[in-house]
């Protein structure tokens, strides 16, 4: 479902939330209607008084009692959530001059969907309001109806007939204030008849590279009526925006990247899992961290972001980490770095002695190049590290079918062993199976 909301009045406000990809849910009292929450409990005291006549004087003190804990129920509630109020309708002249400064501002297009439910540790509720001519009632058969999507659309999900021009939807939030959200619930934003031309220039410039629609809004010919016109052409648009890193920050090709999970605990903590094209440098780690850290995540103590390379595996472990404590940022690249890799490649191509195999193991922590040696009739496997030093040890063959396994010379204490296969191909294995693909390295 589509919804929208207006905005105007103060344009950098309202443009530095859609940069930063968040809403204001304002409390209740921050509403503009002085009937919000209003609720009748008159069923609820007669129906008290008539079970009293019939029980006696001690149940109605019990009924008592239950009215004061839902009457304190209420309260709670009306103090602590946050009203998001949207419309199902971008054309209606009435919502364009009272809540986007006459035609001065703008309106937003959000998936509600996605808006809704972006974050799952953050309690939401989402519904219609229902316009009616009178207040709802609280009655005897509502005291059961204490859940909290039902308190709360009690509270917040009725307004007076006179408001339904609004058409609104609402999202309530369980608590009021900044509200972040994916950034793909945006999906268009329409001007208003008389926004200022450098304000359009100047949104569709920092929101440039979200795969945003933009619209203007037109007058239709001797009408009362509005349609949009598209300002801009999204299929001659590159959709780059939390997808890659731009040309001016890597000085060759943008390197695109990818989430794979995100977790958010509001003011507490965030962890975010990302998969890189190729190998970046520390600069370009820390660019994204501070992209998330100030468009994504703001709100929360710590956020901590794991790095994967393109084709490795989950055990494989994560190439770099990137996390904020506060506002301090520590950057780590485990794996080996652009100019280690650069190292280990160049010891490989200028190898001279007889060699069965050569590998680069990209494994997190224990980065190295291996190069299988025939020396004198000896099998030797030597590592190399990119700090220059090495270590070898003799090995034992066994030729299988496809593939020739391959033991250290004295048993090792842990089962492992590994097969090279008829394309060259390195399995690292132990009894419980193959844990490490190693393509062979070319010289080429």
């Amino acid at each position: 479902m589509i919804v929208y909301k207006y905005r105007g009045a103060n344009f950098e406000r309202d443009l530095k939330s859609l940069e930063k990809n968040f809403y204001w849910s304002p409390k209740f009292d921050d509403l503009n209607d002085p009937c919000e929450t209003l609720i009748n409990t008159t069923p609820f005291k007669s129906q008290s008084r008539t079970f009293a006549k019939i029980f006696g004087k001690e149940k109605s003190k019990q009924f008592l009692e239950v009215e004061k804990a839902a009457h304190n129920l209420f309260e709670v509630k009306k103090k602590g959530i946050g009203i998001y109020s949207l419309s199902k309708t971008y054309k209606d002249e009435l919502l364009w001059a009272h809540y986007a400064d006459s035609h001065k501002g703008f309106c937003i297009e959000y998936d509600l969907e996605l808006l809704a439910n972006s974050y799952k540790a953050f309690e939401t509720f989402s519904f219609p309001v229902i316009y009616n001519k009178k207040p709802p009632e609280y009655g005897i058969r509502d005291i059961n109806n204490t859940k909290g999507h039902q308190v709360v659309q009690k509270l917040a999900g009725y307004k007076s007939k006179r408001w339904n021009y609004e058409q609104e939807h609402r999202i309530v939030t369980g608590f009021y204030g900044e509200h972040p959200y994916e950034p793909n619930c945006l999906k268009s934003i329409y001007f208003g008849l008389n926004m200022d031309e450098s304000e359009k220039d100047l949104m569709m410039d920092r929101l440039k590279g979200r795969n945003i629609q933009f619209f203007q809004i037109i007058q239709k010919h001797n009408s009362y009526e509005f349609d949009a016109i598209k300002v801009n052409d999204l299929t001659k648009e590159r959709h780059t925006y939390l997808k890659e890193i731009p040309s001016e920050k890597t000085g060759q090709n943008p390197i695109k990247y990818k989430f794979i999970s995100k977790v958010y605990i509001r003011e507490i903590k965030a962890m975010v899992e990302i998969e890189l094209e190729s190998k970046i440098n520390e600069k370009q780690l820390n660019w994204i961290a501070h992209l998330l850290r100030n468009d994504m995540f703001r709100i929360p103590k710590r956020l901590f972001i794991s790095f994967r390379l393109k084709g490795f595996t989950d055990v494989s472990g994560y190439w770099a980490t990137a996390n904020f404590e506060d506002k301090e940022l520590k950057t780590s690249i485990n794996g080996l770095t652009i100019e280690q890799e650069k190292f280990l490649i160049n010891g490989l191509k200028n190898e001279k002695r007889a060699t069965i195999g050569m590998w680069i193991d990209e494994t997190p922590y224990t980065s190295s190049s291996m190069v299988l040696l025939n020396l004198d009739g000896e099998l030797i496997l030597e590592t190399n590290y990119f700090d220059g030093s090495k270590s070898s040890k003799k090995l034992k063959s066994t030729e299988l079918k496809d593939k020739i396994r391959y033991d250290d010379y004295e048993p090792n204490n842990y089962g492992e062993f590994f097969e090279v296969i008829e394309n060259g191909v390195l399995n690292y294995c132990s009894e419980d199976g193959i844990f490490l693909i190693l393509k062979p390295f070319d010289k080429k």
